[in-house]
């Protein structure tokens, strides 16, 4: 009789790479407090500077 051969097709489920998933390519999103200037949360964003945001704003360009 024939012996039945494995198919070689990669490791078998047990010896299989368990690393860990990757972490996010984002930053978890920054929780808005009370109080918080619009340019702060711009340039916590990495959108601008404050400065820059404030200008932004001064100029409606940000609602």
């Amino acid at each position: 009789m024939t012996e039945r051969r494995e198919t070689g097709r990669g490791r078998p489920q047990n010896q299989r790479n368990t690393r860990p998933n990757k972490p996010s390519k984002f930053a978890p999103p920054v929780k808005w407090e009370d109080g918080d200037r619009i340019a702060k949360y711009l340039a916590h964003a990495g959108v601008c500077s404050r400065r820059e945001a404030e200008q932004l704003i001064l100029e409606g360009k940000v609602m």
